[in-house]
């Protein structure tokens, strides 16, 4: 760490960090068309702990949990926009949304056992390069003020990814701590205890801050402020508890829809605050990366990410028709579900009998996150763009 960082007090770092790449990401964007997320990527990694060391090692509580809300907000977001009714009358949209996770399952289990990763290594790689982050997708959707077919299948499928991603990832921590006690009842109810009882509190707060917010007699112009709250309490809870802030994020937006709040599009990014809070969220997820790690897995993450690419668009592509799209908009929808790495570093760091450090004891792990969360957001920016559905130029 070079000595004059050593004199920059620790209260410090994380204002100035997300400044500079405030600064940063607006000049690359408007110069080179940089995608904004790619850049607070960056600088976060190379001014991370283990890198430059201007950012801690490990962050505060109070830092992972104002990530746990960054991410809770874009979640929520994700959650009010899908639409039930969607699936019921094209029952295809479910099936190529499990078709195309068990094939990047299984596709990057194999990649990872063949280079030697112990099974339960292996198990976590796989689990955990399922979902589509869809923070990225919905900050990408934000800057590109994109809308679609495309987009609202990408929107769809994310929030699948997600649930699927933490249903078998919690069965693959469930299994990890019966191998350790050999009580495999109380592994397997404390997993499913984390997504049920998330998805419990979700619901609870989704059903309730309506009902405040008809009470108080709140519009939709100003009920941004009620949600928000509701949102910091709800992952508080899921903190306090060791449940998973993804799903009661991601269920309290959906419920909230059920209950007939109604957002219009200039307030579902939650404004300043949404912004602000989005840039210290990918500032923060790469933070958390070694670079040692990051050089020691990226053979392994290169397959890894093409493995990921080429099953979920050998799916969305294929059977593309039978859910009343065509080829090349399923191609483009595979490709834009090419994020992964916030969801990822959150989920690790509600997984306390893992813990976050897996990210870098798991090479390929790491590389693929920091690759992801460069590449991710481009690749997504540019399938939008090429299906047309962009309200800027690429």
């Amino acid at each position: 760490m070079p000595t004059w960082l050593e004199s920059i007090p620790s209260e410090l770092a994380w204002p100035l960090v997300c400044v500079i790449a405030f600064a940063l990401a607006e000049f690359l964007s408007r110069s080179i068309r940089l995608p904004r997320i790619s850049t607070y990527a960056l600088i976060g990694f190379a001014l991370g702990g283990a890198q430059l060391g201007l950012l801690p090692e490990r962050p505060s509580k109070a830092m992972v949990l104002l990530a746990n809300v960054a991410f809770g907000l874009l979640l929520f977001e994700c959650g009010y926009r899908i639409n039930w009714s969607w699936f019921r009358r094209n029952p295809w949209m479910l099936v190529i949304s499990l078709l195309e996770a068990l094939l990047t399952f299984f596709s990057v289990l194999m990649i990872a056992q063949e280079f030697g990763l112990a099974p339960m290594s292996a198990l976590l790689l796989a689990s955990l390069a399922v979902p589509t982050s869809p923070a990225t997708v919905i900050r990408v959707i934000h800057e590109t003020r994109a809308s679609g077919q495309v987009v609202e299948r990408l929107l769809h499928f994310s929030a699948l990814n997600c649930i699927y991603a933490v249903l078998l990832f919690k069965a693959m921590v469930g299994w990890h701590l019966y191998q350790r006690s050999g009580a495999w009842w109380d592994a397997g109810v404390a997993s499913l205890w984390v997504v049920f009882g998330s998805a419990l509190i979700g619901a609870a707060f989704g059903t309730l801050l309506p009902a405040l917010l008809r009470a108080l007699k709140r519009t939709p112009r100003d009920s941004d402020l009620v949600l928000i709250l509701g949102l910091f309490v709800a992952v508080g809870c899921s903190q306090v508890l060791d449940l998973s802030s993804i799903v009661v994020s991601l269920v309290f937006g959906m419920v909230v829809r059920s209950q007939g709040v109604i957002l219009a599009a200039r307030h579902r990014d939650f404004g300043v605050m949404g912004e602000l809070l989005s840039l210290f969220l990918f500032v923060f997820v790469a933070a958390t990366l070694n670079i040692n790690a990051v050089l020691a897995g990226i053979g392994l993450a290169v397959l890894i990410v093409m493995a990921r690419l080429g099953s979920t668009m050998l799916v969305t592509t294929g059977l593309a028709t039978l859910s009343g799209s065509t080829y090349r908009k399923g191609a483009l929808v595979g490709l834009a579900m090419a994020p992964m790495s916030a969801f990822v570093i959150l989920l690790l760091e509600q997984t306390p009998e893992i813990g976050p450090k897996l990210v870098n004891e798991i090479p390929a792990l790491a590389a693929l996150v920091l690759s992801m969360e460069v590449l991710g957001p481009f690749l997504t920016r540019l399938s939008l763009k090429w299906a047309g559905e962009t309200e800027e130029e690429v």
